[in-house]
């Protein structure tokens, strides 16, 4: 794969294999001259990795770079020193645009206000395609707001100590948190969620929602 390589001020070609997955907006490049360079996908936001949809959007981008060689189109970094940039696929497609096509990830319309996302977008919500598929998704900023602003956290609760087995809770499977089934949080967790037992899920070593804190009080 050849990559045309321009330069202006803010913006930079790269060329190399993708040798590594963070997430599904997060991937790492090594360069031609044998760089490492973290790449963070523009334009969009994938769910985070103990949001419903998070895991199926990294293998997601797996199944299409891992491995692979890409071009990147540069733009600046973030604040993480992150390289944001969009990403060309082998065959020519962009990366950006099928998480956003297959309903993988968002638009990130904060910091980007791309046309073709925004089409895209809305389409992959027609169709309920991926996340969308929820029609109660949250947004990956604002999930992670949610937990920034409980940072105190739920109180641990030993499954020993529970005798009521009567009392079922809504428990993820993916990130072993556990809700309340009237939590607005276990209405968003439709992917990966089961109805068990507060004991059983105690036992398995489940994890009370920092909203509702299960059925414990703090």
């Amino acid at each position: 794969m050849i990559c045309t390589l321009f330069v202006t001020a803010t913006s930079l070609s790269l060329s190399g294999q993708i040798i590594g997955i963070k997430d599904g907006d997060t991937i790492v490049l090594l360069t031609d001259d044998n760089r490492q360079i973290v790449i963070r996908l523009s334009g969009i936001d994938c769910p985070e990795k103990n949001q419903p949809f998070g895991t199926k959007a990294k293998q997601f981008t797996s199944n299409l770079v891992y491995g692979k060689r890409v071009c990147v189109q540069t733009q600046s970094r973030d604040r993480y020193g992150r390289t944001i940039g969009t990403v060309y696929l082998p065959d020519g497609r962009i990366l950006n645009n099928e998480l956003v096509s297959s309903g993988y990830a968002w638009h990130y319309e904060h910091y980007s206000k791309d046309t073709t996302l925004q089409r895209l977008q809305q389409e992959a919500k027609k169709a309920q395609r991926g996340l969308w598929s929820d029609s109660n998704a949250v947004a990956p900023w604002d999930f992670r707001h949610h937990d920034k602003s409980s940072a105190s956290g739920p109180p641990v609760v030993n499954y020993k100590t529970v005798t009521d087995v009567s009392t079922y809770i809504i428990y993820n499977t993916e990130t072993g948190k556990y809700h309340a089934p009237t939590c607005r949080w276990a209405a968003q967790c439709s992917d990966n969620c089961i109805s068990i037992s507060l004991k059983v899920a105690l036992r398995r070593g489940g994890i009370p929602c920092k909203v509702c804190y299960g059925t414990h009080k703090k």
